[in-house]
């Protein structure tokens, strides 16, 4: 049995289902560790797997005792893993090069597995349970020619976060404005007043978003009817952006996805390389 850890936010998330689908599809027996989740993340997943009609399992913390030795009840230790990443290598696999798709010979699988053409492999499961979410709860949109623009502040200002990922500051929005200068924008952000300080002078409608219990799965659905995106250093944004039913998108994504010298040398794998860096 393989098992992948789930952790972070959605964004993460689909990219490490992702990868346990990928393992699913050349003939391993996968399931997902959810152990570590909030009971209303763990809801929100599985909800999202279901409208996709992705049908893998959760591991038990006793398969995942059984496989790879994990003492940890909920979410694993990072010290945990590193020690049995130590003493049983061939059981388990830590991310070290970010975004790289490991060999199939480990029990466990930890990492976010940030690749785009992993991503660009499963996109059309993950769009369809997009579109079957808002089709069921009354908020389809038709696709548009608009620009749809995304801010991430919030979670994004912690001194953590600013260390590895950094905040996009006003020169990376004006710059890319220049490329739809005459195309309507809409604004999407979980930070309002981060938007407005970074956004200036420029007057944008701001999406007030949808009255649904899972309201970024509704941004992540309402971002991927535009045809045309300016996005954020982050896994959502990048959900956003590439799911949808027209694959001839313009999206202009910020050159340095980190702060973290290291992660971005290693974040190649991170963009399709037809977008647009500024």
């Amino acid at each position: 049995m393989k098992i992948v850890n789930i952790y972070g936010g959605l964004g993460n998330a689909l990219f490490q289902v992702a990868f346990a689908l990928y393992l699913s599809d050349i003939g391993h027996n996968v399931k997902i560790d959810t152990l570590g989740l909030t009971a209303e993340f763990r809801n929100k997943l599985r909800y999202f797997l279901k409208a996709c009609n992705i049908s893998i399992n959760e591991c038990s913390y006793e398969e995942r005792l059984r496989s790879s030795i994990i003492l940890s009840r909920r979410q694993v230790k990072h010290k945990e893993l590193l020690l049995l990443k130590f003493l049983f290598p061939q059981k388990i696999y830590k991310e070290i090069i970010w975004g790289e798709l490991p060999s199939c010979e480990h029990n466990y699988y930890y990492g976010y597995f940030q690749n785009y053409e992993l991503a660009l492999k499963y996109a059309e499961i993950f769009s369809k349970g997009l579109n079957k979410i808002a089709n069921e709860n009354n908020f389809e949109r038709p696709f548009t020619q608009d620009v749809f623009v995304h801010l991430r502040g919030g979670d994004y200002q912690t001194a953590h976060a600013v260390k590895v990922h950094g905040l996009l500051d006003e020169k990376y929005y004006s710059e890319a404005f220049k490329f739809f200068e005459s195309q309507p924008k809409r604004v999407f952000t979980n930070d309002k007043r981060y938007a407005s300080k970074i956004l200036g002078k420029n007057v944008f409608e701001y999406s007030e978003g949808i009255d649904f219990i899972y309201p970024d799965i509704a941004d992540m659905y309402l971002m991927s009817r535009y045809a045309n995106g300016i996005i954020a250093n982050s896994t959502f944004s990048f959900w956003s952006a590439i799911l949808g039913d027209n694959g001839d998108k313009k999206i202009i994504c910020p050159i340095k996805w980190f702060a973290d010298e290291r992660l971005q040398k290693e974040s190649f794998k991170t963009k399709p390389p037809h977008w647009i860096e500024r």
